[in-house]
Parts: C-alpha cells; structure tokens; sequence
C-alpha cells in the first residue's frame, strides 16, 4: 500500500484510535462539568472553562502521539518554503468549500430563517460575556490554537490512523461526517439544518490532511488562520 492507502492491502482497522476519539470528548465533557461550579464568581469563568477543557485532552493527545508530532515536524522545516506554499494553497481550496457552505446558509436562512448555528451562537455569547483582557486572551488561545490542533488531532490523525488500512475514501467521509455531528448541539431538525455548515469545511479539511500525505501542520495552520479570522469578525461585529 502507498502512503495514501490507494492499493489495498489489507482491510484491518485499528479501533485504539477511535476509541481515543470518544475518551477525548468525553473528557472534555467531564472538564466542563466539574471545572464550572468553581469558576462561578470568576468573571472570566466561561472562556477559562472552554480553555481547560481544551488545553488538557490536547496535552495528553500530544503526549500519546509524540513520535508523529516530532515526525511531521522534521519534514515539514526541513523544507519551510514548500510547506508554506503549500498551506497557502490548502487554504484558498477550503476557501472555497467554505464559500459553497456560506451560500448554503444563505440559501437555508431565505427559505426557513435558521440563522446562525447554536456552536456559533455560543462561541458569540462567549464573547460577549468577555469584559476583560485575560478573557480575550483565553478565548484567543482557545479559537485560534487549541481547538484547530485538537479538533485536527481527533478528526484527521486519529480517523486517518485507524482506517489507514483501508480506501481513502473512507476516513475522508467520516472525518466530514464526525465534523459535522459533533459540531451539533441537538439532532433536531432545525440543528441538522446546519449539518452541511461543518460537514462541508470538514471535508475540505479530509482531502488537505489527504493530499498533504497525513501532515497535521498543514492542517493546523490552514484551520488556525480560518478561525482567526472568524475571531477578528465577531470582535469587530461586537464593537470590541
């Protein structure tokens, strides 16, 4: 099999990785939970929360998958330009996938009035209830640098990692699908409404982690740049 996983070999997959997937997010879950009730006289308390629940589950994907982190890492300085280049590509391709799903909330919006998602509607409330500098710092850290490098860990590395014994095709589709779903905060029918919202960024993300040859800085920065300038459109849209 080469590197893509075009020739089939074998159809083995391996579980440990997908298995990680559902310990990570629900450790993220119980972080929540339990780091709430005491940040409830903290002002900045809602982004600390978010930051914890983040920072932890990404240190301990980081230190499980060292080796490949150090890998990647080797090859993608050792020739700087190219990887820029590169992620300078990637990123006007999931330009483009994220257009497609802007027209797609456009349209939806004129025909049912959906509006904006519930995640996105959080993240703005997050915002709003930001008063502080140290608030704006976290959620900085948190938008921009650990939920792209987590949500890449989970999505592509640990999906590519347990299907790479199988056709491409297949981690490609279920790491949109896992995007879109777990980007959902109900499965009712207004929230499926906004499915196609991150299953079509998360499959640009699937073919960028595809074409790269399973590189996940690629995927880091072009992911870190798009929310960075989501960042810098809600702070502008809320006057900050």
């Amino acid at each position: 099999m080469n590197e893509k996983g075009d020739i089939i070999t074998t159809k083995k997959i391996d579980f440990i990785p997908l298995l990680l997937i559902v310990v990570f997010q629900l450790l993220e879950a119980v972080l929540t939970i339990l780091i709430a009730p005491y940040t409830q006289d903290i002002e900045f308390r809602y982004s600390l929360v978010w930051f914890i629940s983040k920072l932890i589950p990404l240190i301990i994907g980081i230190i499980i998958y060292r080796k490949r982190f150090i890998e990647e890492g080797k090859k993608t300085f050792k020739n700087i330009f190219k990887f820029l280049m590169y992620v300078l590509v990637s990123y006007f391709v999931f330009y483009l996938f994220q257009l497609a799903a802007s027209y797609y909330q456009t349209f939806m919006d004129k025909l049912f009035e959906i509006g904006e998602s519930t995640n996105q509607n959080t993240i703005i409330d997050y915002f709003e209830a930001s008063n502080t500098t140290i608030n704006y710092v976290l959620l900085f850290l948190v938008v921009v640098i650990l939920a792209p490098l987590l949500e890449e860990l989970l999505f592509r590395e640990l999906i590519f990692s347990a299907f790479k014994g199988t056709k491409q095709i297949i981690p490609i589709i279920l790491s949109a699908v896992l995007f879109g779903i777990l980007h959902l905060s109900s499965f009712s029918l207004i929230e499926l409404a906004y499915f196609p919202l991150y299953f079509i960024p998360g499959f640009a993300f699937a073919l960028i982690y595809h074409y790269s040859n399973h590189n996940i800085y690629t995927n880091f920065l072009v992911h870190s740049v798009s929310n960075l300038i989501s960042f810098i459109v809600i702070m502008a849209s809320l006057g900050m």
